[in-house]
């Protein structure tokens, strides 16, 4: 079952430590993205085995697409509840340089300013972005009506999802790491 869990209730005297989004202006965000593609233009003859992995990736993920479709047409229409009015979430640095390296263009901002934001990318009919170009987080949370649903399939398209999702974290978590060791060296 995959599965994102809420983060935990702060005690009465806890205070809540808020958190801002990366990149949250236009200006930060332009700045972030001219960053992250300086360096890969910097070390593009050094960063071929990142590259690669971000041409996997992008297999990979395409390779769940269908039936994360699926699963949204089934629920989000009818969905009381929608996640992507709730949720905080925005594009993190793993999603920039993924997208950077598999060649597609960054959105033009990020997801939202402040953690109250609704996602400036939902419209009527959900989110406007190809999937290819959302962040990691949206691709990888279902519902619980969607994990009912998925429970349903065989074991072998939850299997064949299951090790998808393992391949990408485990994929975005490399092309971090070799991004960083090769822009780092000297």
């Amino acid at each position: 079952m995959i599965h994102i869990t809420n983060f935990p209730r702060l005690g009465k005297n806890e205070k809540k430590k808020i958190i801002l989004p990366p990149w949250g202006s236009r200006a930060l965000w332009k700045e972030a993205g001219d960053s992250i593609n300086y360096l890969i233009n910097q070390h593009k003859n050094r960063l071929t085995m990142a590259f690669n992995m971000a041409e996997q990736l992008k297999g990979h993920l395409k390779s769940i697409f269908f039936l994360l479709d699926e699963l949204c047409y089934m629920t989000c229409p009818w969905c009381p509840d929608s996640c992507c009015l709730k949720a905080t979430v925005w594009m993190d640095f793993k999603d920039l340089l993924f997208l950077d390296l598999a060649g597609e263009k960054f959105p033009p901002a990020q997801l939202i300013k402040s953690p109250s934001d609704t996602c400036r990318y939902l419209g009527q009919k959900g989110c406007i972005l190809p999937r290819i170009k959302r962040p990691w987080i949206c691709t990888l949370y279902l519902c619980p009506t969607q994990n009912r649903i998925l429970r349903r399939e065989s074991s072998e398209v939850q299997k064949k999802l299951s090790q998808a999702v393992q391949t990408i974290k485990s994929g975005r978590k490399k092309i971090e790491n070799e991004f960083i060791r090769i822009t780092t060296m000297s």
